[in-house]
């Protein structure tokens, strides 16, 4: 190794210990206040180091690195969101998206059962598929929210191409009602093309993943709605902390859209005004809307690990 690249390691390493030590310090703080309880058996030292050996493999839409292209603030603010919310990427919790010159972190399939059971305190999260010929029927409450449902599914009609729509129950053993949400396969097709690795029908047809782990993309995107609108709505104290976080993610997504605008080079008449618009990535399948996602997205939530 040359002088100039050990300095460069050097440099970096010195970089992730002052944004780490940064990130540790807000949460010491957050714990002094008692306005953060940490899980009794999650390291944050520990998450912070698996998160830098995963954000130093991530890159952007044009294959450069993450750190030459996103902001430090961002990077720890991603960081802080991970350990706030207690989630470990070497456990395939979360994992990091470049969007334009902000780091984001996005929770996963796995993240978002583990956060809905340890704390939102469900007992379990099941989802089911629905194939064409079952008998489905769901019960709505008087306020519209779907209070019960009923499957019934013959053997035969399991089949990948008949799938209809898929279903999730958040389980509760106290006194609070299930949470149950469905969805139709148009609709899961959609929020599959929200992800950068399936822009169109066509590239949808042609992904591996989504053809032939059909039954099981399908659960996990009913799962991850399911829990997004669950931890959305919810009152739960445990959960203001994965609201907060959440909320910082849309808020970078509409700032790094301002400011692209904003950047662009200015013509010599008067543009038109048009209201800006940005995208509300609460809904997306798991990966940000509008800008594709950096190569380490498509590694972890494509082929290797459909499930």
């Amino acid at each position: 190794m040359t002088n100039n690249q050990l300095q460069k390691v050097e440099k970096q390493l010195v970089a992730e210990k002052n944004v780490s030590d940064n990130v540790l310090n807000k949460v010491r703080v957050l714990e002094s206040q008692g306005n953060l309880s940490l899980p009794r058996d999650y390291e944050a030292s520990n998450a912070l180091k698996q998160a830098w050996l995963k954000i130093n493999e991530t890159q952007d839409r044009n294959y450069k690195p993450a750190l030459s292209v996103v902001t430090q603030e961002s990077v720890a603010n991603a960081l802080l969101d991970m350990v706030t919310q207690g989630l470990n990427p070497a456990k395939s919790q979360c994992y990091f998206i470049v969007y334009k010159d902000k780091l984001t972190l996005q929770r996963s399939y796995h993240g978002n059962i583990m956060m809905l059971k340890r704390d939102a305190g469900a007992k379990d999260v099941v989802a089911q598929v629905i194939y064409e010929g079952d008998t489905f029927k769901q019960k709505l409450d008087g306020t519209g929210r779907i209070e019960s449902i009923s499957h019934e599914q013959d053997f035969f009609n399991i089949k990948k191409e008949n799938i209809i729509g898929a279903y999730c129950t958040i389980v509760f053993d106290d006194d609070r009602q299930n949470y149950i949400e469905v969805m139709t396969m148009d609709q899961i097709k959609q929020a599959w093309m929200q992800s950068a690795m399936i822009k169109d029908e066509k590239a949808l047809e042609t992904s591996k993943t989504h053809n032939n782990f059909k039954e099981e993309m399908a659960k996990k995107t009913v799962i991850n709605r399911a829990a997004k609108r669950y931890i959305n709505s919810s009152t739960d104290e445990n959960l203001q902390h994965v609201k907060q976080a959440d909320e910082r993610q849309r808020k970078e997504v509409f700032d790094a859209e301002v400011n692209e605008v904003a950047n662009k080079e200015e013509l010599d008449f008067d543009p038109e005004v048009v209201e800006a618009q940005y995208t509300d990535v609460t809904e997306f399948e798991e990966v940000t809307a509008g800008e594709p996602a950096s190569a380490e997205t498509y590694q972890t939530e494509s082929e290797e690990d459909p499930f």
